[in-house]
């Protein structure tokens, strides 16, 4: 009895102490730190925590600029951009992120002889690619692009990433223009295999458990190896056989909360508001919890304007 009676002393004394709870809750919070421990994630906690943002320098359009119908949002002090020029709508908010790292580009070539450019880019980490790309690309590609290359009913969509376009048809159905690329896709998650990475499930499933992407313009520690990359999917599609109505691009801020048919039936009803429905279903989006960067592009057809082409 006196042995059991000495253990159980020590065990209130020891054990059962406030000062021996503190210990073990301390130790439990070391390990989690430790094991679900990445550079890049308690860096970005730490800029979510202390709000430790740079400012979007979304440059103001100058003299060649108008003359080139390029066209950037104009006030970065606000949480929301918005555009409209004849058959294309922009809107996009910043919502319930601390900044703001979406951008978007439109090169508007209507009657010219130039193709036109519609571009949505999503930045993560920082809004430096995605800035780079709103800049650039569209240079790049019309330097690419030789003239009566284009063709007025053909469109070319080129994606990386999980931004996303849809099209309306004719007939009212949804097709889609892009497909995401997310890291538990077969072909993809077999390709970072084999590139010697790994895929593990933080919240959703990410390449390293750090980027919920398997390819992107930007994150360039993670290509070192070619765990992720920047080539894209280019798809082409011959609109004077479709004959859409309309066709979105956005962000994935709209593609938490709605579906492709979803987003093509929900601008179906609201081709007739200010920005064809691209204000609306931003709100909606933002309504429903998106906790997201948004920006959505509309560009609304004229279907006299499809040529067939020449056989």
């Amino acid at each position: 009895m006196n042995i059991l009676a000495y253990l159980w002393r020590m065990t209130r004394r020891y054990v059962l102490s406030p000062e021996s709870f503190f210990v073990v809750i301390v130790l439990i919070v070391i390990y989690n730190t430790i094991v679900n421990f990445t550079p890049l994630t308690l860096w970005q906690k730490a800029r979510e925590k202390l709000r430790f943002t740079t400012v979007p320098s979304f440059r103001k359009q100058d003299s060649n600029d108008q003359k080139q119908n390029l066209y950037w949002p104009s006030d970065p002090s606000k949480s929301s951009w918005e555009f409209k020029s004849g058959n294309v709508a922009v809107y996009s908010i910043q919502g319930r992120r601390p900044h703001m790292e979406d951008r978007f580009k439109i090169v508007n070539g209507g009657n010219n002889s130039r193709p036109s450019i519609f571009g949505i880019f999503d930045g993560h980490g920082g809004e430096f690619t995605a800035e780079y790309a709103q800049q650039n690309l569209h240079t790049m590609i019309l330097s690419s692009v030789k003239n009566g290359d284009e063709d007025i009913g053909e469109l070319t969509v080129a994606n990386v990433g999980d931004s996303r376009g849809v099209m309306c048809d004719e007939q009212g159905n949804t097709v889609p223009l892009s497909f995401d690329h997310k890291p538990n896709q077969t072909s993809e998650h077999q390709r970072i295999k084999d590139a010697g990475g790994f895929i593990g499930f933080n919240g959703v499933w990410r390449v390293a458990g750090i980027l919920a992407t398997s390819r992107a313009l930007g994150d360039y520690p993670l290509k070192e190896r070619k765990f992720v990359i920047a080539e894209p999917d280019i798809l082409t599609f011959d609109l004077s056989e479709i004959r859409p109505k309309f066709l979105i691009l956005a962000t994935d801020g709209l593609w938490d909360c709605f579906s492709n048919e979803e987003a093509v039936e929900y601008i179906k009803e609201r081709l007739d508001e200010p920005h064809f429905g691209a204000k609306s279903i931003i709100l909606q989006a933002y309504y429903k919890g998106s906790l997201d960067n948004i920006s959505v592009i509309v560009v609304k057809f004229d279907e006299k304007s499809f040529k067939k082409k020449s056989r």
